[in-house]
């Protein structure tokens, strides 16, 4: 049951990521839902939660895409493994400034990565910084949606 759990919310993030949020600009920034998906898995599941969740759909995103496949997914993958290992540091997700200070670290690692695979001489525009900004600021407002029962379930006393 545990595993369709994960499964559900993983195609659900994607589905929505590739379809409705597109359409959700907010001055030309597409909030980031995956992201926030895999550090959520990250933070009240298992790093093979955050894993299977960061490979479906990150492959539902580059299937979707018409950039460079395979991009979503390993950077997704990539994030994944950085929040796993921030957790196993003994940093606690669960207390509300660090998860939002989790997910605006790697909403940079996830821009820089994209910004990056465009070439290094974006890196330096005025524009790639003031979209990065916006897109962090939208992911930490998203995270504060994302409680533990959503990524947990109902728990059995």
């Amino acid at each position: 049951m545990r595993q369709l759990r994960i499964i559900s919310i993983a195609l659900l993030a994607g589905l929505l990521q590739v379809s409705l949020l597109g359409a959700l600009r907010v001055e030309g920034v597409v909030p980031n839902l995956v992201v926030v998906v895999v550090v959520c898995f990250t933070i009240w599941g298992s790093a093979s939660e955050a894993m299977v969740t960061a490979i479906i759909a990150g492959l539902m995103m580059d299937v979707a895409g018409a950039g460079t496949f395979g991009l979503a997914t390993s950077s997704l993958v990539l994030i994944s493994l950085v929040s796993v290992m921030v957790r196993q540091l003994g940093v606690d997700g669960q207390i509300l400034p660090i998860r939002i200070a989790l997910v605006a670290g790697v909403s940079v690692l996830w821009s820089l990565l994209h910004v990056a695979s465009i070439g290094l001489g974006a890196i330096a525009l005025a524009a790639t910084w003031r979209v990065m900004g916006l897109e962090i600021i939208i992911n930490c407002l998203l995270v504060l949606l994302c409680t533990e029962r959503i990524f947990r379930g109902p728990r059995t006393v």
